[in-house]
C-alpha cells in the first residue's frame, strides 16, 4: 500500500479492522505522524474522522511513536472542530497524560507548553454540543493532568460540580469517579 492508496482507504467504510491494517500501514511503513495528524482535519469529515481513528489506534500500539510528534499533535488540538474526529484526540490526550504512560513520555512531555490543550480541553468539557464521550475522556485527560497544574484540579472539580446535574447518565458517573479522585 502506498501513501495514496492509503488516503483512499480512508474514505472506505471503516471497521475495526481496515482501522488496524492502515494501522499497521502506518507503523510499517513509517508513514508521516504529522501528515496523518494533518489528515485528521481533512474537509472531508468521514476521511478526519477515520484518521483521527488511525492516529488513536497507532498511539495505542505503539505510544513512544507519537513522542516526537507529541508537540505538534498539542498545537494542533484546539483546532479539531470535526465532532467524530474529537473524540479520538480527547482520547489520546487522556491516555497520553495518564500516570502510567506519562511515566513513558515524562521527558517529552516536561518541555510541553500544555495551556492550550488543557483550555481546549475544558472548553470541549462546557460545551452543550460536544458527545458525551469527548467530554467524559476531556474529563479524564484534565484530572490526569490536575497533578501538573494544580489549578486544573480546582477548576475541573467546579466544573463538574456545575455540570454533574445537567449532564447524561454517562457523564455523571465518570464524574463522581474523578471528584472522588481529586477529592483525595
Amino acid at each position: 500500500m502506498n501513501n495514496k492508496e492509503f488516503i483512499a482507504g480512508l474514505s472506505l467504510t471503516f471497521t475495526k479492522n481496515n482501522v488496524n491494517q492502515l494501522s499497521a500501514f502506518v507503523l510499517e511503513a513509517d508513514f508521516p505522524l504529522n501528515d496523518l495528524i494533518d489528515l485528521t482535519f481533512h474537509e472531508e469529515r468521514k476521511i478526519g474522522f477515520h484518521a483521527a481513528w488511525v492516529l488513536e489506534t497507532v498511539f495505542l500500539m505503539k505510544p513512544l511513536v507519537l513522542v516526537p510528534h507529541l508537540a505538534y499533535f498539542i498545537q494542533r488540538f484546539p483546532e479539531q472542530r470535526n465532532p467524530s474526529a474529537r473524540r479520538h484526540f480527547a482520547k489520546i490526550a487522556a491516555v497520553f497524560s495518564a500516570p502510567k504512560t506519562a511515566l513513558l513520555l515524562e521527558k517529552k512531555l516536561e518541555g510541553l507548553e500544555l495551556d492550550q490543550l488543557i483550555e481546549a480541553l475544558f472548553s470541549w468539557l462546557i460545551d452543550e454540543k460536544v458527545a458525551v464521550a469527548v467530554k467524559v475522556q476531556s474529563m479524564q485527560a484534565l484530572a490526569n493532568l490536575s497533578g501538573r497544574y494544580l489549578w486544573v484540579r480546582e477548576e475541573l472539580l467546579e466544573t463538574l460540580k456545575f455540570f454533574s446535574d445537567r449532564e447524561r447518565k454517562a457523564f455523571f458517573s465518570r464524574s463522581k469517579q474523578i471528584q472522588k479522585l481529586l477529592s483525595k
